[in-house]
């Protein structure tokens, strides 16, 4: 999925990049570049993946390092 993707789908769910910020207690800019694909953060993607209910390969289309 695409940075603008994600955010799409969070928003069908009621999720903001803040919402998942606050879980993982980091900031929002940190989670938006996790988002983007401008870092890699496994903690943040799979609350990403949480937040969506699915799985990480359909979310960021590779397994997990």
């Amino acid at each position: 999925m695409t940075g603008k993707e994600i955010r799409a789908a969070l928003l069908l769910k009621n999720k903001y990049l803040t919402d998942i910020a606050r879980e993982e207690n980091v900031s929002k800019q940190f989670v938006s570049n996790v988002v983007n694909g401008h870092k890699r953060n496994s903690k943040v993607e799979y609350a990403v993946c949480r937040a969506l209910g699915k799985p990480y390969h359909k979310v960021w289309g590779q397994a997990a390092t």
